[in-house]
C-alpha cells in the first residue's frame, strides 16, 4: 500500500524562514543581494537589510563617487516603503577627482528623500562646505539623525556646525576630531539645542579651548556620556576642573596629550559624583602628570571598583607596580600602557595580571626599536638575550591566565587618525 503526503506549502516556508534567519547573519552583501532574487519570502527578508546601509565601495562598475552619484539619482525612482529602510550612510569612502565632483545637490536629495536615516559619515568629506546648504530651505531638519561623524573636514566652519545644530534636534552622538576651524560657537550651539547630545568627540581640535568646555559644564550638565579631548593642548585644568565638576556623569573620559595635572586626575577618580559612573579613563602621554601627587593618583587608580578600561603611559603603570604588593580589587578588564620601552622584561605581564585579576586583555603601544630593523643586526648586542623582553616573537606563542590573557603590542605610528602631517 503506497502512502501519499500532500504537499504544504506553508511548512516549507516556516522551514525556509528558520534555517534563513540563522544564517542571513552570516552572508556578505553580495551573497545577501543573490538571496534577494529567491523567491518573495526571501526578498522581503533581505530588503531592509541591502538598503539599511547602502554601500558605496563595492561597485562592479566604476569607483565610490559614481557609484554615490547613481544612488543619487535613484532616489526618486525608488518606493517609499524601499527608502524608508534606509537609516546608515557612509560617505568617507567617496574621494573626489580633478575633474570629478560630488554633485551640489547631493545634500538636498538625501534630506529630501532619506528621512529615516539614523547614522551619517562624512569623515574627510572635502566636498562638505557653506556651498552644500545653498538652495535649502532655511529651517530645514533631520529628525532621526542620531550619530553624525564630520571629523577632518577641511572646509568646516563655525556657521555650518550651528546650522547642524538646529537642523539635528535628535542628534546624540558627534564626532568633530581634527577640525582646524574656530569651532567655539558651533560647540555651544550643539550643548545648547542638541538636548539629547551625549556623546561628543573634540580628539586633536587645534583651537578648542576652555570655553567650549564651559558650554558642555553649563547645558551638558548630567546628559554627557562620553568625552574625547585627546590632543587638544590649548585646554587648561580650570576647564577640565569645571569638566569634573558639572558633566559628573561621564562613562568614558579620554584626556591622551593634554595639560591635564594630577589634580585633576583625582578629581574625576575620587571625586564623590565622578568615581560612580567613571568607566573609561585614558590619561596617556599627559606631560605635566609629575610631582609627589601621582603617587596618589596611583593609588586612587589601584582602589578605584569603577574603573574597567584604562589608558596609562608606562611611567604611571611603574608607579602603580611599586605601590601594588598583592592583588587589588579591582574590576579592571582592558589595559593599554603606551611608551613601552626596548628591554621590558616578560614578568611584567605576570605582575599585571597578578595585580589586576580580571584582566581579559592588554595592549602596549611602543615605538620602533633598533632590533626592528635588518633583523636585529644594528641592535644593542649589550642587552641580554631576547627571550626575556615583551617582543612581538616572544608573544606569538605566549599564554597566561586562565582563561587566556590576550596580549597585544602595536606600533604608535600604526595609529595615526589622520595622514596629515601635523598627526605624526
Amino acid at each position: 500500500m503506497t502512502h501519499f503526503t500532500a504537499y504544504n506549502p506553508f511548512t516549507v516556508l516556516i522551514k525556509f524562514n528558520a534555517v534563513f534567519n540563522l544564517t542571513v547573519l552570516y552572508l556578505d552583501t553580495h551573497t545577501i543581494v543573490q538571496c534577494n532574487r529567491i523567491n518573495h519570502s526571501a526578498y522581503r527578508k533581505t530588503l531592509p537589510l541591502i538598503w539599511s546601509k547602502p554601500r558605496f565601495d563595492k561597485g562592479l562598475v566604476g569607483d565610490a563617487l559614481s557609484v554615490f552619484h547613481r544612488f543619487l539619482d535613484t532616489l526618486p525612482l525608488v518606493r517609499i516603503a524601499t527608502i524608508q529602510n534606509i537609516e546608515t550612510l557612509d560617505l568617507s569612502v567617496i574621494e573626489e577627482s580633478l575633474y570629478d565632483h560630488v554633485r551640489p545637490d547631493f545634500w538636498l536629495l538625501l534630506v529630501r528623500y532619506i528621512p529615516n536615516l539614523k547614522t551619517l559619515c562624512l569623515r574627510g568629506a572635502s566636498f562638505l562646505s557653506c556651498d552644500t546648504f545653498q538652495g535649502l530651505e532655511q529651517y530645514w531638519k533631520w529628525p532621526g539623525v542620531e550619530t553624525l561623524d564630520i571629523s577632518y573636514c577641511d572646509h568646516m566652519n563655525q556657521a555650518i556646525l550651528m546650522q547642524l545644530a538646529d537642523a539635528l534636534p535628535a542628534l546624540r552622538s558627534i564626532v568633530l576630531d581634527g577640525l582646524k576651524c574656530q569651532i567655539s560657537r558651533g560647540v555651544d550651539a550643539l550643548s545648547d539645542r542638541c538636548d539629547k547630545l551625549e556623546t561628543i568627540s573634540l580628539k586633536s581640535c587645534p583651537t578648542l579651548s576652555d570655553n567650549c568646555l564651559v558650554s558642555l559644564a553649563k547645558f551638558r550638565k548630567h546628559h554627557l556620556r562620553s568625552l574625547d579631548l585627546s590632543g587638544c593642548r590649548q585646554i587648561t585644568n580650570k576647564g577640565l576642573m569645571l569638566t569634573a565638576k558639572y558633566n559628573i556623569k561621564l562613562h568614558t573620559l579620554l584626556l591622551a596629550n593634554t595639560s591635564c595635572s594630577p589634580e585633576i586626575v583625582l578629581e574625576f577618580v575620587s571625586g564623590p559624583l565622578n568615581r560612580k559612573y567613571l568607566r573609561q579613563l585614558d590619561i596617556s602621554n599627559c606631560a605635566n602628570l609629575n610631582g609627589s601627587q601621582l603617587i596618589k593618583v596611583a593609588e586612587k587608580l589601584l582602589e578605584s571598583t569603577e574603573i574597567t578600561h584604562l589608558t596609562v603611559s608606562m611611567f604611571l603603570i611603574s608607579v602603580m607596580l611599586s605601590q601594588a604588593l598583592v592583588s587589588v580589587n579591582s574590576n579592571l578588564v582592558s589595559l593599554t600602557v603606551h611608551g613601552l620601552p626596548e628591554g621590558t622584561p616578560i614578568q611584567l605581564i605576570d605582575r599585571l595580571i597578578e595585580i589586576f585579576p580580571m584582566l581579559s586583555e592588554i595592549v602596549f603601544v611602543r615605538e620602533y626599536y633598533q632590533s626592528d630593523f635588518l633583523k636585529g643586526s644594528y641592535a644593542d648586542t649589550s642587552l641580554p638575550k631576547r627571550e626575556r623582553f615583551i617582543t612581538e616573537e616572544n608573544l606569538t606563542n605566549l599564554s597566561i591566565g586562565s582563561p587566556p590573557v590576550k596580549i597585544i603590542l602595536s606600533n604608535s605610528c600604526e595609529n595615526v587618525s589622520s595622514v596629515g602631517i601635523d598627526s605624526w
